[in-house]
């Protein structure tokens, strides 16, 4: 309000200015006629400015006020949108990607670089763990999982939740030997991973893993990556299959 009331009595004084001014002149050119002059014309611009510019003022705050309202209001809603379109990603036990946004990303990394490899992890004995300890102790063995997978790749590594008790990473330009190296760390990280409903019992995974090249097609690599962790699945579990395209080929 004091901001207003200064504005208007700036204009206020301005226009009584000019109009003494104006009214002057006019007087000195008809002959310096001095019948009342400066009193009307101090008088009507004082009334009318007055008025005037503290409605023009008074709305122009207003204005201003509703503009900053609105701008804080298109922020609010535009973080909201973003933490959806996040949140729609993601999958919402383990935080990582879901399946859908985890086949996106992978084909938008692909058009990068066609270098890298796929690994397929699946916990070994899930349902006995669902019978045998209930859901909430499948939930938080899924999560602990997730967690051991999320630390041992890179930031510019892709990791989603594919399925009930499997998952996915596409380990960007790396070959056959760096892909073997991770999917061991990962298989060892879960293996030492506590259980707390049952701790002499331990978490294992089964990991299959496919190199991708430039001549191959992401879903040939992820279907070899499918057969090899069914291979670790028959060998015993808790272990890591890779091959290279060309080695199935073979």
């Amino acid at each position: 309000m004091g901001r207003i009331l200064l504005k208007t009595a700036v204009f206020t004084a301005a226009s009584v200015a000019a109009s003494l001014i104006m009214c002057f002149m006019a007087n000195m050119f008809l002959g310096g006629i001095t019948f009342g002059w400066w009193c009307m014309a101090a008088l009507c611009p004082f009334v009318i400015a007055s008025a005037v510019g503290f409605h023009i003022f008074t709305q122009n705050e207003r204005l201003a006020t509703a503009n900053a309202d609105l701008e804080r209001a298109r922020a609010v809603l535009a973080e909201a949108l973003e933490r959806q379109r996040e949140y729609a990603r993601l999958d919402h036990m383990t935080g990582l990607l879901n399946r859908e946004s985890f086949y996106r990303e992978i084909e938008h990394r692909r058009r990068k670089s066609d270098h890298g490899s796929i690994l397929l992890i699946d916990a070994d004995e899930f349902k006995s763990i669902n019978d045998t300890y209930g859901h909430e102790a499948g939930d938080l063995a899924l999560r602990a999982i997730a967690d051991a997978i999320a630390r041992n790749v890179r930031n510019k590594d892709v990791v989603g939740r594919v399925g009930g008790e499997e998952f996915a990473v596409m380990l960007s330009a790396a070959d056959y030997v760096d892909a073997g190296t991770v999917a061991e760390r990962i298989r060892a990280d879960v293996f030492a991973l506590p259980f707390e409903p049952a701790p002499t019992r331990r978490l294992t995974v089964s990991i299959g893993g496919a190199e991708l090249s430039a001549a191959s097609a992401t879903d040939e690599a992820m279907r070899i990556a499918d057969r090899n962790l069914y291979a670790a699945k028959r060998q015993g579990r808790n272990r890591v299959v890779l091959a290279t395209i060309a080695d199935t080929a073979a």
